[in-house]
């Protein structure tokens, strides 16, 4: 029997992380360190974080991509918005 190995890339346009205060909500995630398994040419991690829907974090294809973002501290997050290509 013959093993089939499926794939994927993961590629974000840009990524908002909320929290709400007296101030309403503010985006924490923008200019934070993020890392991701693979990238592919000049995508970036960082570049989910930019606010710029020109730019796209994106991995090689692989099996298990992923990505993550240091916050720098704990918060009560209160949105996440993930906008993909």
């Amino acid at each position: 029997m013959k093993k089939f190995s499926i794939n994927f890339t993961l590629s974000l346009c840009f990524l908002l992380v909320y929290l709400t205060n007296v101030l309403g909500q503010v985006n924490i995630g923008y200019g934070k360190t993020a890392i991701q398994s693979t990238t592919d040419g000049q995508q970036k991690a960082r570049m989910a974080l930019d606010n710029d829907d020109n730019t796209t974090a994106c991995t090689h294809w692989e099996p298990t991509p992923w990505w993550q973002v240091d916050l720098g501290a704990r918060y009560d997050i209160s949105n996440i918005n993930i906008n993909v290509n």
